[in-house]
């Protein structure tokens, strides 16, 4: 089952009986009642008004639950420890390298990628309101902010050196074009894709603590964390003024990136849980 939301229209009540078949498993994507919570804290309308006793309730209908990251998978112990908790994070083939650095004479290029989502949404409002315009200041027009996806038009579209890209056919349109990849989301759960693609395209990232959830063995040389204004501008100031300080950072994200989350290694628990399954059940 996909997403959590969904247990009571797929599985029936006493799915954990041991007579029945088949297994019920849950892929969780995110701890909903933690996707909540940040959600009321920084004051954003709550989607999905999940509480943790709730989900606890709707976990334990499970024979095991598929967690996107080792931190959630944590969560989802304590919350049920009779239940097997599966780790299965974000795999994607490894694209070819761009090239890092912007070519001689071209602006250097910052990049988000986003949907529409109100995370997304506050994390480009806040950067292009307190980060932006003290780099527009210092470099001019030596670097630019591109914004890329549905949250793009949440961006002022081509003005003081942004561009809004909007909705791109494939990453493989956007990430090669980016020197700097940004991510200063505000809260959230799960795993955030768009870092993973970005480490994997060697872009040198810098994000929030939430941001970096789930990508912690890229931690501390194949990314960076910031919180606040200060510390973003700094780190982006010592990027735009070294670019091959930035590509080193980018190029060990790349390294964990293809150690971490390559399909082999991203599935590898999930493929050994279900071929033991397999060898399990009666022919």
């Amino acid at each position: 089952v996909e997403y959590l939301r969904l247990t009571d229209v797929v599985v029936p009540a006493g799915a954990r009986e041991p007579t029945r078949r088949p297994l019920y498993w849950v892929d969780t994507h995110d701890v909903l009642h933690r996707r909540a919570d940040g959600q009321r804290r920084a004051g954003a309308r709550v989607a999905r008004p999940v509480e943790r006793d709730e989900e606890a309730q709707a976990l334990a209908r499970y024979d095991a639950v598929v967690a996107i990251q080792s931190h959630e998978a944590g969560i989802f112990r304590r919350m049920r420890p009779d239940t097997e908790v599966i780790v299965a994070p974000h795999g994607l083939d490894l694209p070819a390298l761009p090239e890092s650095g912007p070519a001689p004479g071209a602006p250097l290029r910052l990049g988000f990628l986003g949907g529409r989502d109100d995370a997304n949404r506050r994390a480009i409002d806040w950067f292009v309101a307190r980060v932006w315009p003290g780099l527009r200041q210092r470099f001019g027009g030596a670097v630019e902010l591109h914004v890329a996806g549905e949250v793009a038009w949440s961006a002022p579209p081509d003005a003081d050196g942004i561009v809004a890209l909007g909705p791109v056919a494939s990453i493989d349109a956007f990430w090669p074009r980016i020197d700097v990849a940004i991510a200063p989301m505000p809260y959230g759960s799960g795993l955030q894709i768009k870092n993973v693609e970005a480490l994997a395209y060697a872009r040198p990232l810098l994000t929030t603590p939430v941001g970096a959830e789930g990508l912690e063995a890229a931690l501390p040389d194949g990314l960076r964390v910031a919180e606040g204004e200060a510390a973003w501008s700094a780190r982006l100031v010592e990027w735009i003024e070294d670019p091959e300080a930035a590509a080193a950072v980018g190029r060990r994200g790349r390294a964990v990136a293809a150690a971490r989350w390559s399909p082999d290694a991203a599935f590898a628990a999930l493929d050994r849980r279900i071929d033991r399954v397999l060898a399990e059940r009666p022919a």
